[in-house]
């Protein structure tokens, strides 16, 4: 900014008390601010709300929201408080009830003063004491406001419609595709706010903290989908649950977002589902429980088979997904149609919806209805029932189905606790591949990738290889067969930190980032090839350094270097490499390792912005 005063001078009833300004200025400083600017402050009179410190000038009680990590506190005033905001985005302003003003300057300014006036009830009031704007004010100092009340307008309707952040990478790699994830399977971290850490919680009550743009606040963090779900249900009922459910679907990705991934030619969209998705296909256990909504139309809540006192499900909509499926295919976008999550987890990790209960999907039967239905078999009625959906879908959405996944990290880190039996997992991948493979799909040019992750087994090289060239002929892995990996460096020997212990410094030098890193992905790629020889593809990577996100690179560079020496190597190795994830904006601490729009400059700044637990605005 051309001045290190940040005042702002808002002056829209007779109980504000004016404050010097040049006018124009509060303009300027929107301007400035909308392109995330941190500013350094001091400031006096600053009202809690129960929330987020407002560390600049509040508009009634849901006007600015300011970015300020590690400042929350309870109700009451607050005075001389030092630090620094970074303003992230504007939202809900009331100009008919403001009643108190505040100003921020630069540290080494003087304080200016505020009028000071507590909200009451629903409203905001004046302070008894303070006279009238017109009796305090010249008429130039009036007029002066006047002019700097218009200039704010006319900021906040030019900004009614924020750009996309103005610093993308340099360069983008051609990639083949993305993921959807955190639209239709939920993970705590997405939904972090300004308090995530980590990529995979380590705590059980895990991160999550909203679930925007119905649920802004919360009274404890949820730990999955089915835990958040279940909590919603039991407390705001099913309705709102459904409605919230919707709402975020209908907000989290749109049309913006197809466009904005077609013109980064990407061709293949993968899209993270759980099993709720197909939940109808469980009517055989309980027809009342899985067999009475809509499947077409209807968002339904519907139980977990196995935890059903602990997780719940909505429903997607399969008439609402096809016309997802649609808008992909408008967008010259293919889809991947993943199945993520399964009846009584199927994998250790905050995406399987029941975490931090212990997976119960390879062992275990139904809690509900028929008992005696083993959740393996529910979920090949799941997987089933996406292959019959998919053979029925018309000419246009079918012809954007590019594949399907039968499931997602099978077993996932069960090769340290030993859930499952490695012999039941590579049964079940062979019975639910048989399915595909009867199917009408392969004939339609839908591949089935084969997702397997070596978390899973012992000995991954000696059990799945062989078990992958005997289940699939030489004909099948070449034609409709991908054989499917997850590589992530944020995990190893090969991540790089801000701290001691990774693989390498944030700070290295870049040439020396770039051949550690080139190093430990050509190692993946070369076993790749040597295991697998027909289709390959790496449906997730990221450019996340360290799963702990706080000390994880930051530079745009280091990033940048990231993504290209990958992107480099899975072509090479004639790899289809689909980046983790598209969009993560309520987890910013997240963003700059995980999303793929924010990477590209083509992501907004947040609607919202998630208070930790016990907080509001």
């Amino acid at each position: 900014m051309d001045s290190d005063l940040v005042t702002w001078n808002v002056i829209l009833d007779t109980c504000s008390s004016p404050l010097a300004a040049a006018p124009g200025s509060s303009a300027s400083c929107w301007l400035s601010f909308w392109q995330r600017a941190t500013v350094h402050f001091s400031c006096v009179g600053l009202w809690g709300l129960q929330g987020k410190l407002l560390s600049c000038a509040a508009l009634g009680s849901k006007g600015l929201e300011c970015l300020t990590p590690g400042l929350w506190f309870a109700d009451g005033w607050r005075s001389d408080q030092k630090g620094s905001f970074e303003i992230s985005k504007i939202r809900n302003i009331r100009f008919e009830r403001v009643s108190w003003s505040l100003a921020c300057m630069a540290s080494s300014r003087e304080l200016l003063p505020v009028s000071q006036s507590a909200p009451e009830e629903s409203a905001w009031r004046c302070p008894r004491k303070m006279p009238a704007l017109s009796r305090v004010v010249p008429p130039l100092a009036l007029a002066a406001t006047a002019l700097s009340l218009l200039a704010l307008i006319l900021a906040i309707v030019a900004l009614a419609k924020p750009a996309p952040q103005t610093d993308p990478m340099a360069s983008l790699p051609p990639l083949t595709g993305v993921n959807a994830g955190g639209w239709l399977n939920l993970e705590d971290w997405f939904f972090s706010g300004v308090t995530g850490r980590n990529v995979m919680s380590l705590v059980n009550r895990g991160q999550g903290a909203c679930l925007p743009p119905a649920v802004l606040t919360m009274d404890d963090y949820w730990p999955s989908e089915g835990f958040l779900t279940m909590r919603l249900n039991q407390s705001r009922g099913p309705a709102f649950t459904a409605e919230a459910f919707e709402a975020h679907r209908r907000s989290f990705i749109g049309e913006e977002d197809f466009q904005g991934m077609a013109s980064l030619k990407l061709q293949l969209l993968r899209l993270p589902l759980h099993w709720a998705a197909f939940a109808d296909a469980l009517a055989p256990i309980d027809h009342e429980l899985y067999g009475k909504h809509n499947p077409d139309e209807d968002t339904a809540i519907v139980p977990d088979p196995y935890y059903n006192g602990l997780a719940a499900f909505a429903t997607v909509p399969r008439k609402w997904l096809a016309s997802q499926l649609r808008k992909a295919a408008q967008n010259n976008l293919r889809v991947v149609l993943d199945l993520h999550a399964f009846p009584g987890g199927a994998a250790n990790g905050t995406y399987n919806g029941v975490w931090p209960s212990p997976p119960a999907f390879w062992k275990e039967k139904s809690n509900v209805g028929n008992r005696s239905v083993a959740l393996k078999d529910a979920g090949l009625m799941v997987v089933k029932a996406m292959v019959q959906w998919v053979e029925g879908l018309d000419d246009t959405a079918r012809g954007a189905v590019a594949g399907v996944t039968v499931m997602n990290e099978p077993a996932h880190m069960n090769q340290g606790s030993a859930f499952a039996s490695e012999a039941d997992i590579l049964q079940w991948l062979s019975d639910a591949s048989n399915m595909f493979r009867q199917s009408k799909l392969p004939g339609m040019s839908v591949k089935l990738y084969m997702q397997l992750i070596g978390t899973a087994f012992r000995d991954f090289d000696g059990t799945v290889v062989p078990w992958f060239h005997k289940t699939f002929s030489s004909q099948e892995q070449s034609k409709w067969a991908v054989a499917d990996l997850h590589f992530y460096i944020a995990w190893g020997g090969c991540d790089g930190r801000v701290i001691s212990g990774g693989g390498f410094a944030c700070d290295d030098p870049l040439d020396e980032i770039r051949q550690k890193i080139d190093g430990c992905v050509k190692s993946f790629t070369q076993d790749f090839r040597k295991n697998f020889g027909g289709l390959r593809a790496v449906t997730e990577f990221s450019t996340g350094t360290f799963q702990d996100a706080r000390f994880a690179c930051q530079d745009r560079r280091v990033l940048e270097a990231f993504l290209q020496v990958q992107a480099d190597a899975y072509k090479a190795a004639d790899i289809q490499p689909f980046f983790w994830t598209w969009r993560m904006p309520h987890g910013p601490i997240f963003e700059r390792g995980w999303s793929l729009r924010w990477l590209a400059g083509l992501e907004l700044p947040a609607q919202v912005t998630c208070p930790p637990p016990g907080h509001s605005f």
